[in-house]
């Protein structure tokens, strides 16, 4: 009788791990497809001059610029062969559809400038295409980010800052010129033991929750515990992706039903119900697998796709795989201490 509700269980878990993840990727950076870490800070040195009303500022690691015009004149971003490629001012953004830079951020490749087609030139009269009513601007840059291969420099180095280029983008604030400056520089990587040991610490000390008199008390705490983890980790990787704050906000709704259904688990896991435990499984299985592996590389690279310090979404990641596994060892665990009682209990109320 226990060999078949110990089947139930783990079906129910499949079947809902399923269901749940045809709702929800969990929106962080730390996913298969989000912006990964790296060993490369790009940062803005200087806007000279500084105008009031007009902030620039990298996201995404650098790979891309915002610009942001509050004024009532029109910004004019240049673009990699000094030609007129975006317009931010009143009348909204507009892109200039003749740049060879829209062809170049449109490209997948790593295409030069002399593999532009033709029709796109940095001397032709700019054709001039609203994309958004403004004053916000967002474009991907391949002059503030590091691409290919590391450069000699920091591989004959490693365990050092490297700054390896420096760069600027030039604006025009109506008719007077703007510069933007910045570097790049490499970052060596922080130890990966350390946080592997971390991670090994917190599977075993979830999974031996399981064991516990009140293991429903500590699994509700340890649930708790790492769905808190995982907002922050959402929030932070919601915000280094800039835009508004609607859209920050929109970027963590995916994560939305795993959250709540941590929220709806509490209760029955602290009544010791079979559903609860279920739940917690699925739940765990998607912070681990998500949050947690979807990750890694932020354990392995100095600079996080987070808003803040790259250290809380380490221990955020690192604290995901191992509660989050730990919570199906657990789960595991408590159903082999009672299945059995369960199954002798519900075979006697009927």
């Amino acid at each position: 009788m226990s060999t078949r509700r110990g089947v139930r269980s783990g079906a129910a878990i499949l079947i809902a791990i399923v269901t749940v993840g045809a709702l929800a990727t969990p929106a962080s950076a730390h996913t298969l497809s989000g912006v990964q870490a790296t060993n490369y800070r790009s940062r803005i040195t200087s806007i000279t001059p500084p105008v009031a009303g007009v902030s620039v500022r990298l996201i995404d690691l650098g790979r891309k610029v915002e610009l942001v015009n509050r004024t009532k004149q029109t910004v004019q971003v240049l673009g990699y062969s000094n030609e007129p490629y975006l317009r931010v001012g009143p009348a909204g953004v507009f892109v200039n559809q003749k740049s060879p830079t829209f062809y170049l951020n449109r490209s997948t490749s790593t295409a030069t400038q002399q593999t532009v087609p033709k029709q796109y030139s940095a001397t032709a009269p700019p054709v001039w295409y609203r994309t958004g009513a403004g004053p916000r601007a967002t474009w991907p840059d391949r002059r503030t980010r590091q691409e290919g291969a590391d450069p000699v420099a920091v591989v004959n180095n490693r365990h050092k800052p490297v700054t390896v280029s420096t760069w600027t983008i030039a604006l025009a604030y109506g008719t007077s010129p703007v510069t933007v400056s910045g570097t790049i520089t490499y970052e060596p990587p922080p130890s990966g033991a350390t946080w592997l040991a971390i991670t090994l610490v917190a599977f075993a000390v979830t999974a031996g929750l399981g064991l516990l008199g009140r293991w429903h008390l500590a699994l509700a705490a340890a649930l708790a515990l790492v769905v808190a983890l995982n907002m922050v980790d959402a929030a932070g990787s919601a915000v280094v992706s800039g835009g508004s704050h609607w859209a920050e906000v929109g970027r963590m709704l995916p994560s939305l039903p795993v959250w709540l259904l941590a929220l709806f688990t509490i209760g029955p896991l602290e009544r010791k119900s079979e559903g609860g435990l279920v739940a917690l499984a699925v739940v765990g299985f998607f912070i681990a697998a998500f949050n947690g592996l979807g990750g890694l590389s932020s354990l392995l690279r100095s600079q996080v796709p987070f808003a803040w310090d790259g250290n809380v979404s380490r221990w955020a990641t690192s604290l995901a795989l191992g509660i989050g596994f730990g919570l199906l060892a657990a789960v595991a665990i408590v159903f082999r201490r009672f299945g059995a009682e369960w199954a002798a209990a519900a075979e006697a109320s009927r």
